[in-house]
């Protein structure tokens, strides 16, 4: 068993660094400052050294890997759906392949709209992780971890299972229209409704309990 989640440890964070390796080897072809990010238009943002993005985002990425390994494999392990927390494992890595590689590539005239790239890749992880919060007991690191919540199992539950059906309902609705110019209006609504509403639903259950 320990050798399996080393091994799994050893190869997510060898993803992450995979786009370090890539940037590398494009070294000379890279322009001396890279957009570290763009905007809905796919207009270039902030601009850093070609090192941030190359070699100190990866490294970055995969520490917060190596983090979430941890508090996944060893302190939920009892309480966490077990594809979620596979999913949740190897997450970091998935995106640190798309958004890093795309950062990269793209000043060298990669043909590709960054917020279509982000917006379904984000879109298809909320249908997974609406899929399979709902399964997750109380605990410290995945979930709405509202301090009322986590005192009460049963709010937990029925709030973890409406949240479920949000974000599946929002990825949904946003992976459908991410390739349309309205999907980014409908991917930044769906993160408000996905931020607030679990939130409300958890206070009016509450209140409603309380009485």
């Amino acid at each position: 068993m320990t050798k399996r989640f080393n091994l799994t440890l050893f190869v997510t964070t060898l993803l992450c660094l995979i786009p370090m390796i890539i940037g590398l080897f494009l070294w000379d072809k890279l322009p001396a400052e890279i957009p570290m990010n763009y905007d809905f238009n796919d207009n270039a943002g902030t601009l850093a050294p070609k090192w941030i993005c190359v070699i100190l985002l990866p490294v970055i990425l995969a520490i917060v890997n190596l983090l979430v390994y941890r508090a996944i494999t060893k302190t939920t392990q009892e309480r966490v759906n077990a594809r979620l927390a596979c999913f949740l494992v190897w997450l970091i890595p998935i995106l640190s392949v798309v958004v890093s590689s795309l950062l990269i590539l793209k000043p060298l005239g990669l043909p590709a709209d960054a917020s279509r790239v982000v917006i379904p890749t984000v879109s298809l992880i909320f249908i997974i992780l609406g899929n399979y919060i709902p399964k997750c007991r109380v605990n410290s690191v995945v979930g709405y971890r509202f301090s009322w919540i986590m005192k009460d199992e049963e709010l937990w539950r029925k709030t973890h299972r409406f949240s479920g059906f949000v974000l599946v309902a929002c990825g949904f609705a946003s992976l459908l229209t991410s390739f349309f110019a309205c999907g980014k209006y409908v991917f930044l609504a769906g993160l408000v409704v996905i931020i607030f509403a679990p939130l409300f639903y958890s206070l009016a259950v509450k209140k409603a309990v309380d009485k």
